[in-house]
């Protein structure tokens, strides 16, 4: 169990603050993605990587290599997942209505966000690798609802206003329990909650086949190969983060989160977005394809 919590909008102050108005603005969304929320426990180290990750964010090159590593995941998807009737019958409920289209938006985003934040992750693990061998490792010891948090597929979409901390930490649990807060577009968020349940249903299962860990393997080696390309290399070393939180007592999940915890969520998050982009298109796909049949030349004798 993380002794470390994230820190919610409402609780932010100083320089995190702003952070946190550069995080949305930069990523179009209504919430902090929930790892900066737990990067917030570390100011310093928060405004140190967040200033260096900015420069790329905003530079075209990174968009380049960002937008190759999407595209890789999306194609890697594609190769193995088709989606499940349940997935398939409620897309067929939202055939033409504006909850698909708003769906669709969203997921365009978060997966610019993803690959982004993938690549980003992998830059801080690189400068850290090999420096942090001594410390203690604690991502098997994480509760149900810190993984939870991690990979909820509907976060930095729904605005959500901050509760009272009801023993759970202050962190926010999946979709179905967000579906009575109001989203930017003031679309009826229950459907939402829907298609984000039914995606982590169609991504535990996903996870488990050999033919997907193969390509999650594959993705990371494409993308760590993308690095060499970044326009401004992240300085994440050992020595840095020292400096910029050393006198933190959490300072060893501090080093859990941007070595181990952040570079295998980022990828997870990037391939159930692919898979999300895929739902949504499928039935677009199957009337092209009933529309344009494949005509297979006759044979000859």
């Amino acid at each position: 169990m993380l002794s470390l919590k994230p820190i919610p909008e409402s609780k932010a102050s100083g320089e995190v603050v702003e952070i946190y108005i550069s995080i949305k603005q930069t990523f179009g969304l209504a919430n902090v993605p929930v790892v900066f929320q737990y990067l917030a426990a570390f100011p310093k180290y928060l405004s140190f990587i967040w200033d260096q990750a900015l420069k790329n964010l905003n530079d075209r090159e990174f968009k380049h290599q960002a937008t190759e590593i999407e595209a890789f995941a999306k194609t890697a998807i594609q190769s193995v997942y088709s989606p499940q009737t349940l997935t398939k019958l409620f897309l067929e409920k939202l055939e033409g209505r504006a909850e698909r289209q708003e769906l669709g938006k969203f997921v365009a985003t978060i997966s610019q966000m993803n690959a982004s934040l993938y690549l980003l992750s992998l830059a801080i693990r690189e400068s850290l690798k090999g420096k942090y061998l001594g410390i203690k490792q604690i991502g098997e010891h994480l509760e149900e609802k810190e993984k939870t948090a991690f990979n909820d597929l509907s976060e930095g979409y729904l605005h959500v206003e901050d509760e009272p901390a009801k023993g759970d930490g202050d962190i926010r649990t999946h979709a179905s329990k967000q579906i009575t807060y109001k989203s930017p577009q003031g679309i009826t968020t229950s459907v939402f909650a829907e298609f984000f349940k039914i995606m982590e249903k169609e991504m535990e299962r996903l996870i488990k086949e050999e033919k997907y860990l193969t390509r999650r393997v594959e993705l990371e080696r494409f993308a760590l190969s993308r690095l060499q390309f970044m326009p401004h290399p992240l300085d994440s070393s050992i020595t840095s983060i020292f400096r910029e939180a050393y006198d933190n007592p959490q300072f060893p999940e501090l080093i859990y989160l941007i070595a181990d915890l952040f570079p295998t969520q980022t990828p997870f998050k990037l391939m159930a977005s692919a898979v999300m982009k895929e739902s949504l298109n499928f039935k677009y796909s199957q009337k092209n394809s009933n529309q344009n049949p494949i005509i297979l030349p006759s044979a000859k004798n």
